[in-house]
């Protein structure tokens, strides 16, 4: 075995993190539709990414759909990704 059982033990011995956002002041958080999770490194590269897939409620494309025309009075929606 090349790595001699280490890389199985390093992975185990690290507990899954409790990843949490600041929430930020500029913008108000309507919904969550996919919770943070932890980018692990895999092998020595700085870009680390990690593909999700999510839908939308009915109500959730409404409210995005609803609020692409600036309207006095209508805040506008936005899908953040961060």
């Amino acid at each position: 075995d090349y790595l001699n059982g280490l890389a199985a033990t390093a992975t185990a011995a690290t507990p899954p993190t409790d990843v949490k956002l600041v929430p930020l002041p500029f913008y108000k958080t309507v919904d969550v539709l996919l919770h943070p999770t932890e980018l692990v490194p895999q092998n020595s590269e700085k870009l680390q990414d990690s593909p999700c897939t999510f839908e939308l409620s009915q109500s959730q494309v409404e409210q995005i759909r609803n609020s692409r025309e600036l309207r006095l009075g209508v805040k506008s929606v936005q899908v953040v990704l961060r």
